[in-house]
């Protein structure tokens, strides 16, 4: 069971870096292959897609889509607080996945600390291997060989350059902590914080790894967030079997990210949740039920099945679902009868 959920996983892992890096947009057509809004719990989901001039299965040219208009429009729409725009690259027909996140008037949006401003940088080395590795993943999904492995609480992948990369961050991170550690609090420039958090998940000292990471998932650029949760949700893996670390990763922050109106901070909050809850801890199940339950069942609706199964399976936990019948049925053709079927049990509506 464990087997096939770090299969998945680390599929779905891989895929959502291609977001992060900021995959080029490709000057050729391709279709929007879903659309989802999440967020919105007064505003019907059809009367904000109308007000869009977008629909699934139109044939678009990615350099087409033009987030902040469409945000613009939306805002218009009375009862609107906020809004994201956030189209993901690519699915299993190199389509497009598009989410729209919607706060409502009167409701909370969560909140991140000020920018620093400090003129702190990381070393031209580390910023190069950054860029590099980012290129490197691009190339490798292309080539689809973007497969990775979990050791000491880091992700290295299976595409070699990209790997020779991710053993360049073990050695920086080894001998240029101090450094890194405070390009990721203090710094004014959010690339270099957003290496600094990919960066410093190498080091050996989980403590202190985990002490910045959970840091930085509340800094104000969502790359910056987006490295250190899908790097923290690795970390909470390995140590979920290593006890001895002694190191534990508080759950409240993450199910806070699943509240939120950006899609990474959802796919990264639930990830870190799907590894925290992977012992079917009941006080954590209990909490994400109490605070973050339409959440997480609005993201296992999600019509990109990748992106909804770490929903799914914690919705699976929930209810006591055996769980590898439930990722089988994730990506079948009944995947709404799956979801239903854990919401009964849940004596939620449907």
């Amino acid at each position: 069971m464990d087997k096939l959920i770090s299969i998945l996983r680390r599929r779905i892992l891989v895929f959502s870096v291609l977001l992060i890096c900021s995959a080029s947009l490709s000057a050729q057509s391709t279709l929007v292959s879903s659309i989802d809004v999440f967020g919105n719990r007064k505003i019907p989901s059809d009367r904000i897609l109308s007000s869009i001039h977008l629909k699934e299965g139109d044939s678009i040219n990615p350099l087409s889509i033009k987030a902040d208009s469409i945000i613009s429009v939306i805002k218009t729409i009375p009862g609107i607080r906020d809004v994201t725009v956030s189209p993901v690259c690519c699915d299993v027909q190199n389509g497009y996945s598009i989410y729209i996140g919607i706060a409502e008037r009167g409701t909370n949006i969560l909140k991140y600390r000020v920018a620093p401003n400090q003129d702190l940088s990381l070393s031209d080395d580390i910023m190069q291997a950054y860029r590099n590795f980012n290129q490197q993943v691009k190339e490798a999904a292309m080539k689809g060989e973007a497969s990775e492995e979990y050791f000491n609480g880091y992700s290295l992948l299976t595409y070699a350059p990209a790997r020779k990369e991710q053993s360049n961050f073990i050695l920086f991170a080894e001998q240029k902590f101090p450094t890194i550690e405070k390009v990721l609090k203090y710094s004014k420039y959010a690339e270099h914080r957003a290496a600094a958090a990919q960066v410093i998940a190498y080091s050996n000292d989980k403590k202190k790894v985990a002490k910045n990471l959970l840091y930085a998932i509340n800094d104000p650029d969502e790359n910056v967030r987006n490295n250190a949760t899908r790097a923290i949700s690795i970390l909470a893996g390995y140590l979920s079997e290593s006890p001895d670390t002694k190191v534990t990763i508080p759950a409240t922050p993450f199910i806070d990210m699943v509240n939120s109106v950006s899609w990474t901070d959802r796919n990264k909050g639930a990830m870190a949740l799907l590894e925290l809850t992977r012992n079917k801890d009941k006080n954590i199940l209990e909490q994400i039920r109490k605070h973050a339950l339409p959440s997480v069942i609005e993201m296992a609706r999600w019509k990109n099945r990748g992106h909804a199964l770490f929903s799914l399976i914690i919705l699976c936990r929930m209810a006591g679902e055996d769980e590898s019948t439930v990722i089988e049925k994730n990506f079948s053709d009944n995947w709404r009868e799956a979801v239903n079927h854990l919401l009964s049990i849940l004596q939620y509506p449907l």
